[in-house]
């Protein structure tokens, strides 16, 4: 190598190298500093693009582990109201079991019906105060359950609140089947129509000239009335089973005693079951101008639809079932020119009627929409739609909800729209059923807490079964499908038919323990399918961790620093950069000096 002094080689190369070194201890420290192996793209790119990739999924399962944590909490808010409910119901269960003891007065009984009424609020209270994280969780929310087939062939059918019981008229014969344990009862042959209470436990009908009520308790049929000719649509019974109501050709005295021939007219005539007391009342309408009949649940009061003969008009008639002759409420309700399709009536006396005229403006799309007055006069439109309509309709929960069906959009889930159930109650709107077809078929009747329809389809009577539940669904942070349902059923659906019961008699008191048995044991099956979740969701909780544990494990192995390693190259790197250091001092000074040595001898 040539000497000089115009460029020191031996320095520059040096320089070169000491920049090496320093530039390597600077990445060893940042390494040792940040514990991380790559802190940039520059010092591993390929691992940094996996590292990233590992980082996102570990991340996304620790969500997913937290979501389920929070499902956990959720099922078991549900799971506490579902005991406490559970203790309610046993309760009530040792009142009825108490007021069906025959040794008790009237005045007992009401005693234990006032303790019944507050544990049944309180249960119902649970369902509505009962929040996590603000949702209702036991109110539910629009869902089907299903549409399962009841039995094969067409006509008419009741289903009861607990939906265990199921009667239904084949041909001309009357049949009762327990839905739980498939038995079949047959009543009675050759039936023109009949009328089932809410509890199913009391079947009111005509048959031979005669009308009967079928007790299901004592498994026995009494006559009624005998020797009458039964109009169409003039047969109710109320929906605690007390009363049965006709429309027929022949009146009766407060003793049962015909009063007047047939003549052409309708007579209204009410029977307690509970007493045999009856009242009658002549009408001045004939079979053809009756449109329908319906009491109270309480059986205190009966409403009418029938044309009158000289405008032509459709009213609603209203009576006190105690005295129909002179306790009138309506003696024609309806304005001029207005359709009333049917009436049904509360147990304080409000008409509800299915109406497509414009009352006092209320329905200016004149469409068929409920309609409620209390006194004739005043009217309150309480579905307010205003194109298709209401397609049935029933006074539910004691007369205090209306449940009905329709295709319009009332509570915004039904876009398409198709047929769907919705519910009203302390003027709260929900959607019962969410089906992308909807309901379908020929509707039938509505059961008495509103949650199930029967209708006819494809040659078979079917259950809709709309009990609400809210539908949890917990992402465990697999995507979609990683995701878990689950589900929470409604206290109206888990404690179904309770509002239907009264122990202040001692019928009453028997009724309401089968009742009550199918609430617990629906309780009983819902927590199971709480149980059920949160066993899954524990296991799935385990592999969430353990999945996160595994994509941590994976990015660790490639950004984290072996410090043993680290420490020692950042050792190497500092003596090898002082090494450096010391013979760049060196290398700076020593081929200059020896060209300036040689240049001195000249």
């Amino acid at each position: 190598m040539p000497i000089g002094y115009g460029a020191n080689i031996s320095a520059a190369r040096v320089t070169r190298l000491a920049n090496a070194t320093s530039t390597a201890l600077s990445r060893s420290y940042n390494q040792l500093a940040s514990g991380l192996r790559i802190n940039s793209a520059s010092d591993d790119a390929a691992g940094l693009a996996v590292a990233s990739t590992l980082n996102l999924k570990a991340r996304v399962f620790n969500r997913g582990r937290m979501n389920i944590q929070d499902g956990i909490s959720f099922l078991n808010t549900v799971d506490g109201v579902y005991s406490s409910s559970s203790g309610i119901i046993e309760r009530m269960r040792e009142l009825a079991e108490q007021s069906a003891n025959g040794s008790l007065s009237s005045t007992q009984r009401n005693s234990l019906q006032s303790e019944f009424n507050k544990l049944r609020e309180e249960l119902y209270r649970l369902r509505d105060d009962t929040r996590f994280n603000n949702i209702q969780m036991l109110r539910g929310s629009g869902n089907t359950r299903g549409t399962s087939n009841l039995r094969q062939g067409s006509g008419e059918a009741y289903l009861s609140s607990d939906r265990k019981i199921f009667t239904y008229l084949s041909g001309t014969t009357l049949y009762q089947q327990n839905l739980d344990t498939g038995a079949v009862k047959q009543i009675a042959t050759s039936v023109a129509s009949f009328v089932v209470d809410d509890t199913g436990s009391r079947v009111g009908y005509g048959a031979n000239s005669n009308v009967y009520s079928y007790d299901r308790l004592t498994g026995t049929s009494t006559t009624v009335f005998s020797a009458i000719a039964i109009d169409e649509y003039g047969l109710a019974i109320s929906g605690d089973g007390s009363k049965l109501a006709i429309i027929s050709d022949t009146a009766y005295t407060g003793a049962g005693i015909k009063y007047g021939a047939s003549d052409g007219f309708s007579h209204l005539s009410v029977a307690d079951l509970n007493t045999g007391t009856i009242t009658g009342d002549n009408l001045t309408f004939t079979y053809s101008q009756i449109q329908s009949l319906s009491l109270s649940h309480n059986g205190n009061y009966v409403v009418l639809v029938a044309k009158d003969g000289a405008v032509g008009e459709i009213d609603a008639y209203s009576f006190r079932t105690n005295d129909l002759v002179n306790k009138s409420l309506n003696g024609g309700w309806g304005p001029s020119g207005a359709s009333i399709t049917s009436a049904q009536i509360d147990n304080s006396g409000a008409l509800y009627v299915l109406s497509d005229a414009n009352l006092v403006g209320e329905n200016p799309n004149n469409v068929a929409n409920i309609i409620k007055t209390t006194d004739g006069a005043n009217y309150q439109n309480l579905t307010n739609l205003s194109t298709a309509g209401v397609s049935a309709y029933k006074l539910t929960d004691f007369g205090s909800s209306l449940t009905f069906a329709t295709s319009e959009n009332p509570a915004g889930q039904n876009p398409n729209p198709v047929l769907q159930l919705f519910k009203t109650s302390a003027g709260v709107l929900r959607q019962l059923t969410a089906t992308t077809t909807g309901i379908g078929g020929t509707l039938g009747h509505i059961s008495g807490d509103g949650f199930s329809l029967l209708q006819e389809s494809g040659g078979y009577v079917q259950l809709v079964d709309a009990r609400p539940e809210y539908q949890l669904q917990v992402s465990t942070g697999a995507g979609t499908s990683g995701v878990i349902n689950s589900k929470a059923f409604a206290l109206d659906a888990a404690a179904q038919g309770l509002l239907d019961l009264d122990i202040s008699s001692q019928r009453g008191g028997r009724v309401a323990l089968d009742v009550l048995a199918s609430a617990t044991s629906s309780l009983s099956l819902a927590r199971a399918d709480i149980g059920s979740a949160l066993s899954r969701l524990g296991y799935a909780y385990n592999v969430s961790t353990s999945t996160q544990d595994g994509y941590e494990s994976a990015k660790s192995r490639i950004t984290d620093l072996d410090v043993a390693q680290g420490a020692a190259q950042a050792t190497r790197l500092s003596i090898l950069q002082n090494t450096q250091s010391a013979i760049l001092a060196q290398a700076s000074r020593l081929e200059p000096e020896i060209a300036l040595s040689l240049l001195r001898n000249i």
